[in-house]
């Protein structure tokens, strides 16, 4: 009886192994072709498919409000809807952000009752994954959520952990983009508007901008 149960748990360890294996090459498939917005859009799409959960989303922290979130990209049932903004207080959200991976197979409203959002979804079960920069800095997080008890937790897990790496990697990258093209209508706007004459000149002499 011994042996059969340890050959059993080989055979369920290698069956788990090979489903997280298949899911991530699907997801892997799915975004490799896309940045910025599709990207987290195919994201949440396929992860939500590929893991069996009714909503999944990526949320980002608010700057200049670090106790809320926006979301980037949402899946519910299969399509991506609005997106929308929340505050983290009272939240199984509060626990992940800037911290670690939560998970809460089932009973997730009875745990945190102050949040209506998941009474009004009728969530039972909560898995979240935050996201970093390079520099270990919070970024936000991402989540897949169920009505009904998770199924596999730990599969779930491991494919979340894969999948918030390339989330972050795209929240920073859009990040520095965004912060590159300020600092460009900045200098812009005080090159053209400047009281005095600017000039830039190339090494040879050539002139390559006048305001």
């Amino acid at each position: 009886q011994s042996l059969l149960q340890i050959c059993a748990g080989r055979a369920t360890a290698e069956l788990e192994r090979r489903r997280i294996d298949r899911t991530l090459n699907e997801v892997a498939q799915a975004v490799s072709s896309v940045t910025g917005e599709e990207f987290f859009k195919t994201l949440v799409l396929n992860a939500a498919k590929a893991l069996r959960v009714e909503f999944a989303f990526v949320g980002e922290l608010i700057s200049d409000k670090a106790d809320a979130v926006s979301t980037v990209a949402v899946s519910a049932h299969g399509r991506i809807v609005d997106n929308f903004v929340y505050e983290l207080r009272g939240t199984p959200c509060r626990n992940v952000v800037g911290k670690v991976p939560c998970q809460y197979p089932s009973d997730i409203q009875q745990q945190f009752p102050e949040d209506h959002m998941l009474a009004e979804m009728g969530i039972e079960s909560y898995v979240g994954y935050p996201l970093f920069d390079s520099a270990g800095r919070p970024l936000g997080l991402l989540v897949v959520m169920d009505s009904k008890p998770s199924r596999e937790p730990q599969v779930i897990q491991a494919i979340l952990q894969i999948c918030a790496s390339r989330a972050a990697a795209e929240l920073e990258r859009r990040r520095t983009e965004e912060t590159m093209r300020e600092s460009e209508e900045r200098f812009r706007a005080t090159f053209s508007q400047a009281a005095v004459g600017i000039a830039h000149v190339a090494p040879d002499g050539r002139w390559l901008r006048v305001n």
